[in-house]
């Protein structure tokens, strides 16, 4: 359907304007409880997936491997349709659809020490800002897997260098996704677009 040519369409970008990257998220996060929740449990899972990327790599390795003892081979095709179903009305429950920007999502709120008192604290916070990047990108936008998408970490100074020509580098801070993830994390998109296709070849 058009979620998942939404999906297959999507080419790794995360800037602000960047159209697909909300779906692709949510079905990641979804994909995460998804393949770890029955086994660890609701109370387990949510305090391992509010470690920042804690469980990217399990992930990962999960999907990869044909004899991993969190997903039986047969049961593969049901749950990334269950994921899938999941983000969708995770979507729906959030007020966006499958059109609506990055940067609507994904947002960054300043929130001052004096924003907890009652009636005029809220004034003193600022944001929320559509903001681009994520967990997964050279332009860090870092959310809780917890409590996706909201921003809680910004980036530090990324700076990449070819060695074989130091002379001529190029700073990246656009919100493009880093292939291998956030120098240690799994390409969310490979693994987005690889969920997109086996659904469509059920």
């Amino acid at each position: 359907g058009r979620a998942l040519d939404r999906l297959l369409a999507w080419d790794g970008a995360e800037t602000v304007q960047a159209r697909g990257t909300l779906l692709a998220h949510l079905l990641y996060h979804h994909l995460v409880r998804r393949t770890f929740g029955a086994l660890l449990g609701e109370p387990l899972l949510t305090r391992t997936l509010g470690n920042m990327n804690l469980m990217d790599g399990p992930l990962w390795r999960a999907w990869s491997d044909p004899a991993s003892p969190w997903l039986p081979a047969a049961a593969r095709p049901t749950l990334l349709a269950e994921a899938l179903s999941d983000a969708l009305a995770d979507l729906e429950a959030r007020g966006h659809t499958l059109d609506t920007p990055w940067g609507e999502a994904h947002t960054l709120t300043l929130h001052h020490p004096a924003g907890v008192a009652p009636l005029l604290g809220a004034s003193f916070s600022r944001g929320p800002f559509p903001m681009p990047g994520s967990p997964f990108a050279i332009c860090s936008g870092q959310y809780a897997h917890d409590k996706p998408l909201a921003m809680t970490v910004g980036p530090s100074y990324r700076q990449v260098v070819d060695l074989a020509d130091t002379l001529d580098f190029e700073l990246r801070t656009d919100g493009r996704i880093l292939r291998g993830g956030d120098l240690a994390g799994p390409p969310e998109r490979d693994l987005a677009v690889r969920a997109a296709l086996a659904l469509k070849e059920r």
